[in-house]
């Protein structure tokens, strides 16, 4: 798993990290990045003009033989403004069924996406927004 941060790792709006909000930035990192298959790799982009933080998570899935083909994956989380404050405030177990929750909403999303059969490449690239009521939600559990 390789893990980088563009341009900080920080929390959209503010000008440094707080240790707590890049703690819980790399543990939700992590989390994702376990939750796919073959070695990944998680980026994090902030994008401070709309105070959302994207999670990038992306693999490639070697052919398995001669007419395997490679399947090149991204899943992109999108995190409204605050989202990860709002995660980085909830206890552990809270931060435990978020981070299955949006494994889980990310593989379910992947999967949706049927790719063509045809193409030389498989590409199965998605984008899944990530709001505070999703956070909220799956804090709670079932």
């Amino acid at each position: 798993m390789t893990i980088r941060r563009a341009p900080s790792g920080r929390e959209p709006g503010e000008t440094t990290a707080s240790p707590d909000l890049a703690r819980r930035l790399a543990e939700l990192e992590r989390a994702l990045a376990n939750g796919f298959p073959s070695e990944s790799t998680v980026v994090a982009h902030a994008d401070d003009a709309s105070g959302r933080l994207t999670i990038q998570v992306s693999w490639v899935r070697l052919p398995v033989g001669e007419s395997g083909r490679e399947w090149r994956c991204a899943v992109d989380l999108v995190l409204e403004p605050g989202v990860l404050a709002r995660y980085a405030a909830l206890d552990t177990s809270g931060r435990l069924r978020v981070n299955a929750h949006l494994c889980d909403v990310a593989r379910r999303a992947v999967d949706a996406r049927k790719p063509r059969v045809e193409d030389a490449a498989i590409d199965c690239s998605v984008s899944v927004a990530v709001t505070a009521q999703m956070v909220d939600d799956a804090a709670r559990g079932p």
